[in-house]
């Protein structure tokens, strides 16, 4: 595995203010061990932290949420294309590039916004009764938008074509990261016993719980809906993978990756050259573990790299096969008035084919 280069960050001519971005090129100035090189990052500055990136197709570009606004920008020129007010803070977004649609929860008031890609324009919202939205999450097999509130510790499932609420599901313990697969199951974290609840989204209904072997606290949660096996990461660092279908771990890996986080899993990440699949875990101590996948059954720590702030948002980008992370209060950024985002671009190291 070649080396990943950290990199450190200089303004190339003149800046272009962009509505919140000033872009910025990069070059590496030391390594660490990992999968991913960081090739590119934006300076934001944002009346409030970032809350969500998301993707449209390659002519839809990225969008980013923060506080009650979403903007899009073109990747290519990181040009603002596209600005939506939304009637409250955002706390989460989802998009469909193929049905051109997008969904955000909004924490208050707490409402689901259905909104168009192209023109980017609000075309629905609904009042949510299921607790101070924390998380959503689209599944295109279900036809379906659930939301869930940590606080209230329900999950509310909302049928997209319509817009009719399914029904609002309360699970006992501390909610977390929320993952599908490809046939109507939600699985999602809970740290209070150690196991992921799964649900079936035509219904609502609690399926049980899948428990985690050598997992006291999972918070970090993705699914390859492929193999379906689930991606858990925990508090103390520890990854386990789960093969949903029969229900037990059978990979522990250790890594530096501690507190609570998130993970996201992409299936040939960098085309076919690349590994079969690769599992991102960010912790809240600033670091991030990678997992690369060979084959169903055999998987591998995969190196990790130190962020210089905390990630509030990472997403993989299906049209370019690189991940963005968006983090707070970068180290080489600009000094900008309110808070300060960056937003960075991973890509393969050399040697790898995107």
């Amino acid at each position: 595995m070649k080396p990943w280069p950290l990199v450190a960050c200089w303004k190339t001519a003149a800046p272009i203010v962009i509505g919140l971005a000033l872009g910025l090129v990069c070059t590496a100035t030391y390594a660490a061990d990992a999968p991913l090189r960081l090739v590119h990052r934006m300076s934001v500055a944002a009346g409030a932290p970032v809350t969500a990136v998301a993707f449209g197709s390659k002519a839809s570009g990225i969008y980013v949420a923060a506080g009650n606004k979403l903007v899009r920008y073109d990747i290519a020129s990181a040009k603002s294309t596209g600005k939506l007010d939304m009637p409250g803070k955002v706390v989460a977004v989802a998009t469909d590039p193929s049905q051109s649609i997008g969904f955000a929860a909004l924490q208050a008031p707490a409402e689901l916004v259905t909104f168009s890609l192209r023109p980017l324009a609000i075309k629905r919202v609904q009042n949510l009764n299921g607790g101070t939205p924390s998380a959503l999450l689209y599944a295109p097999a279900a036809h379906a938008v659930v939301v869930e509130s940590r606080a209230a510790s329900t999950l509310t499932g909302i049928e997209i074509t319509g817009g009719q609420r399914i029904r609002m599901l309360h699970l006992t313990g501390s909610l977390g990261q929320m993952a599908s697969n490809a046939r109507g199951t939600l699985y999602v974290d809970n740290s209070s016993h150690g196991a992921i609840d799964a649900v079936d989204i035509a219904s609502m209904a609690n399926l049980g719980a899948i428990p985690v072997r050598g997992c006291k606290a999972p918070t970090g949660l993705a699914m390859d809906q492929v193999g379906r096996r689930l991606f858990v990461s925990c508090r103390d660092g520890m990854r386990s993978i789960v093969d949903a279908d029969l229900g037990f771990t059978f990979e522990e890996l250790p890594s530096s990756a501690r507190g609570a986080g998130e993970m996201v899993f992409s299936f040939h990440p960098f085309g076919p050259k690349g590994p079969k699949g690769l599992a991102v875990s960010v912790g809240s101590n600033g670091r991030v573990a990678f997992i690369e996948m060979a084959s169903f059954v055999k998987y591998r720590a995969d190196g990790n790299l130190t962020l210089p702030g905390a990630c509030e948002a990472m997403a993989f980008d299906p049209n370019t096969h690189q991940l963005w992370l968006a983090l707070e209060h970068g180290a080489s950024a600009p000094a900008a008035t309110g808070t300060r985002v960056e937003l960075w671009t991973l890509a393969p190291t050399v040697g790898t084919s995107p």
